[in-house]
């Protein structure tokens, strides 16, 4: 709440009331007169001694309005004033209670929400193996596929062998062939010597052409391309299946990784300690998750006692305004000069009520709109006391935004119908009064209550052509730029 009124000029207005009773003469006063005097007087002394508006408060209000003039009624409102600044001014410390509250809420959802997944994961753990038990006492040990896999492997065992038989046989026909062209070779060689030491031409030529058909081979026997090429094709046989084989050892290698896994399985499966494990572990979860709720409620009831505090300090700044507003309203209006005094200080009084009501109304909104994020991944179990506090909060500042939107107008008449419109500080205020329905309007998504205070500001801004420098402080200038 932006207060316009502060102590000094409360003091100021005691002052100029001392001054002013006692430039009464002693015969001209009234009985009325004296008391004001004497109560004004003692209003200054106190103030002066401690400082304590509430007891300057105590003794003007003991006071009576009538006869002795309307300065002590402007002295009371302004007091009033005062005292609900005093008030407002604990309001931001009670905030930031409750959204260090908020802070805490959610993080002790979070962990709940972790928890209770963790419990669930666990539970569908313990019914998995118990459902795994019943199966293995029945007697299917292949609950988990280990029979299947296991003939798997011995089918590719058979594979893994008859492929070793083929390789084998093929190499033992690779060497048989080989063997038999290196003979050939070999026999090829013997002519070819001989002819290399016959000196006869004719006779060389005759001993060359026999190891050449020998080489070739005849009508009676086989030569040396034909074991080559058997050599040749039993070797890549070989090599194929060798591919064969690394891929079939390879599987085998799974194979028997996966069986060894599986047979760990159903021994887990079949040990008791194991089971009583994890139901060891959700009684355990349980009992923290039970701690985290109650740390987590406990939190929430902290959150509802601070926003019932801020309701309640509120509420009593709220009080001392009205007192200032019923005080202005009884102060005969016969004096013009007085009376637009008294008008001005109503129309911020009635402007300050209203953004009092609409700081609080925000702070409603927030809190529930806070709660709600915070519910919204929530288990059940957890989320639903805090969507109750956020629906009874958001109830609570619908309720509240009506009432502020009414004192927005209400002041924005009493600052319309005064003589000195012109004024710029006036004007300042005017705008800032505006500048609080809008921010209201914009909040709760009132989009013509938005637009209307908008061209009101936007009108008056436009007239104000006196008020230039006035409305350049940077207070000023950020309110005038959100209503563009």
């Amino acid at each position: 709440m932006e207060s316009r009124c502060v102590k000094t000029v409360c003091i100021v207005l005691l002052l100029t009331a001392s001054t002013y009773f006692s430039g009464c003469t002693d015969s001209s006063k009234s009985k009325e007169q004296k008391q004001a005097h004497k109560a004004v007087k003692q209003a200054l002394q106190e103030f002066a001694k401690n400082g304590d508006m509430q007891q300057v408060q105590s003794i003007l209000r003991s006071v009576p309005s009538q006869g002795a003039g309307p300065a002590i009624d402007i002295i009371k409102a302004n007091v009033s004033l005062t005292q609900a600044s005093d008030s407002s001014a604990k309001l931001p410390s009670t905030e930031k209670t409750a959204n260090e509250s908020l802070t805490e809420i959610k993080n002790l959802t979070s962990r709940i929400n972790a928890m209770i997944l963790k419990k669930d994961q666990t539970a569908d753990a313990i019914q998995q193996r118990k459902t795994m038990l019943d199966t293995l006492q029945n007697g299917s040990e292949d609950a988990l596929g280990l029979k299947g896999l296991q003939d798997i492997r011995n089918e590719r065992e058979a594979s893994k062998t008859e492929i070793e038989e083929q390789i084998a046989k093929l190499n033992e026909q690779a060497n048989q062939a080989k063997t038999e062209a290196e003979n050939i070779q070999a026999k090829a060689n013997e002519y070819f010597e001989k002819a290399r030491i016959t000196t006869d031409l004719a006779e060389q030529a005759k001993i060359e052409q026999q190891a050449n058909g020998v080489l070739a081979g005849d009508s009676n026997s086989t030569g040396k391309s034909y074991y080559m090429s058997q050599y040749q094709d039993a070797l890549d046989q070989v090599a194929s299946l060798d591919s064969n084989l690394e891929i079939i050892s390879i599987e085998l290698e799974n194979l028997n990784s996966e069986i060894a896994q599986t047979s760990q399985k159903i021994q887990d499966y079949k040990a008791a300690d194991a089971q009583l494990d994890l139901q060891q572990t959700i009684t355990s979860m349980t009992s923290q998750i039970d701690q985290l709720n109650g740390a987590m409620n406990s939190k929430l009831s902290g959150l509802n006692e601070t926003v019932a505090e801020y309701k309640k300090i509120s509420n009593e700044a709220v009080q001392f305004l009205d007192t200032a507003i019923s005080t202005f309203n009884r102060i005969p209006r016969d004096n013009s000069d007085i009376q637009q005094i008294v008008k001005l200080l109503q129309a911020d009084a009635l402007s300050t009520k209203a953004a009092l009501l609409a700081d609080q109304s925000t702070f409603y909104a927030m809190i529930s709109a806070n709660l709600s994020a915070i519910a919204a991944p929530a288990d059940k179990s957890v989320s639903s006391s805090l969507l109750t506090g956020s629906e009874d909060y958001k109830a609570a500042a619908v309720k509240i935004t009506q009432d502020a939107f009414d004192g927005f107008d209400l002041a924005d008449t009493e600052y319309e119908g005064l003589n000195f419109k012109p004024n710029c500080p006036v004007i300042r205020n005017r705008l800032l009064n505006l500048f609080g329905k809008a921010k209201l309007a914009v909040l709760f998504e009132k989009t013509e209550i938005y637009a209307a205070a908008a061209e009101s500001a936007k009108t008056i801004v436009a007239e104000a052509t006196n008020c230039t420098e006035e409305l350049q402080d940077s207070y000023i200038t950020k309110t005038l730029d959100s209503l563009k």
